[in-house]
């Protein structure tokens, strides 16, 4: 099996901290035969409603943000493959 060449990155918004952005920009330039794919809260939220219907319900529910994360990242992987 091969992994996609696609690099997946979330933040909460497309606001990047600027002592955090020199590593989100680091990827791109040291990986630049990879497509890179930015996701920020919303855009997982919207993947969730139109691409995993029956995981919507519990990732709205969820009490702490991360766990909806970190559950997107996982449908991200399933849905286009790659590496987060």
């Amino acid at each position: 099996m091969t992994i996609k060449k696609i690099i997946h990155q979330t933040w909460k918004t497309e606001n990047i901290p600027l002592h955090l952005s020199k590593y989100v920009a680091s990827w791109v330039i040291n990986n630049s035969d990879w497509e890179y794919v930015f996701w920020t809260d919303e855009q997982l939220k919207n993947l969730i409603e139109t691409e995993y219907t029956s995981l919507l319900q519990n990732y709205l529910h969820f009490p702490k943000n991360i766990m909806r994360v970190d559950v997107a990242r996982y449908c991200i992987l399933g849905k286009y493959g790659g590496v987060y």
